[in-house]
């Protein structure tokens, strides 16, 4: 889930991966003693910090890697790519009686982004492990995306591939506004580029905009994904959805009732995350109780990495 800002290969990107993780996160909880600094001058280092991050963690990984015999596994996987209602239907499993995870705690957890990385290894027991303990049956959004095929084929999953209603154009401009914001509030710091699929590479910061280059390699990657997910998951356990269809089809999908209270049929949630940092902002700007910005709390220049976009927002909310 995250990516170097250059144009580099698979292995290229990994290796900046492992080495932004292990610097930020990894390193400073585990004591190690190679730094990724040092490692980034050194040819096929890239195998000798995931083989260090997975010594890590067997050494002191605070988690069995026997799951739990209640646990029936990861019944329903989210394989659709952020910012395409990924936080609406995890609140309307939620709200359907599922025990979910958004991923966001596989970000900001040092132990469990490790636990990542030795997935992303071919070692993924202690990922489920941690998933075990929580008894979670459903899993949204990135990291846990990545892993929607080794779901499905080890817990027989049902498969919700969510799309942006605004297909792949709207898609695209939704990451934008989300690359735009991401750094305010976040609990963990933000890294320069994302990458949220293979093939769409695009930079992180308050003022970015995307070439057309940019456009169209995402537009692709968008749709390739889409592609790779329908071809790769039994058509009897996948549901190609939007947020937009409502209900009825992620509930018959499901076998579940529609949730009702008093007599009436509940609304679809319709949670976005970028809207609520915008909201959050509008309350008391960078002072608000416990904000964080890029992973520390806010201080002086900080307030140059809001975008104008959210300024335009609380600006349009006064005047209503």
């Amino acid at each position: 889930f995250l990516s170097s800002p250059s144009r580099s290969s698979p292995t290229e990107l990994m290796r900046i991966n492992i080495l932004f993780i292990m610097q930020w996160f990894v390193l400073p909880v585990f004591g190690a003693v190679a730094t990724a600094t040092e490692c980034l001058s050194k040819t096929g280092c890239e195998s000798d910090v995931t083989s260090q991050a997975v010594h890590m963690i067997q050494a002191r990984l605070q988690v069995s890697n026997d799951l739990n015999s209640s646990w029936q596994g990861v019944r329903i996987v989210g394989a659709g790519l952020s910012r395409t209602g990924t936080q609406s239907l995890a609140a309307a499993l939620m709200e359907l009686g599922y025990i979910v995870s958004h991923g966001e705690e596989f970000k900001n957890h040092p132990e469990k982004i490790a636990a990542i990385l030795m997935a992303k290894a071919g070692q993924p027991d202690y990922m489920l492990g941690f998933l075990s303990a929580e008894k979670i049956d459903a899993v949204f959004d990135q990291p846990l995306n990545e892993f929607a095929e080794m779901f499905q084929h080890r817990f027989n999953s049902k498969v919700i591939l969510s799309m942006h209603p605004g297909g792949a154009d709207g898609w695209v401009h939704s990451i934008r506004e989300f690359v735009r914001m991401w750094q305010i509030g976040s609990e963990y710091p933000v890294p320069p580029t994302w990458q949220p699929v293979q093939g769409c590479l695009v930079p992180v910061g308050p003022d970015v905009s995307f070439s057309d280059e940019i456009v169209s390699a995402c537009k692709a990657a968008y749709e390739s994904h889409r592609a790779r997910i329908i071809s790769s998951v039994p058509a009897d356990h996948l549901l190609v959805y939007s947020v937009s269809q409502g209900w009825g089809p992620l509930c018959d999908f499901l076998g579940a009732a529609i949730p009702t209270a008093f007599g009436q049929q509940l609304p679809m949630p319709q949670v976005d995350g970028t809207k609520i940092a915008y909201l959050e902002f509008c309350k008391c700007g960078l002072a608000c109780p416990g904000m964080k910005v890029n992973g520390h709390i806010p201080g002086p220049g900080d307030e140059n990495l809001v975008p104008q976009e959210a300024h335009d927002f609380c600006s349009t909310l006064l005047a209503k």
